[in-house]
């Protein structure tokens, strides 16, 4: 995981945010981070 993979996902727990709208998939590796990926929704 990068660091600014890291960074964002501190600077979102201190903030109280637990879910995120990205295409990036380094982010599912955080257990408390609910990750959606809005391109999926798409894809039917």
């Amino acid at each position: 995981m990068s660091d600014e993979i890291c960074l964002i996902a501190a600077t979102m727990r201190e903030n109280n945010i637990f879910s995120i709208y990205t295409e990036d998939d380094d982010f599912e590796s955080i257990p408390w981070l609910t990750v959606i990926n809005p391109f999926e929704v798409l894809v039917d």
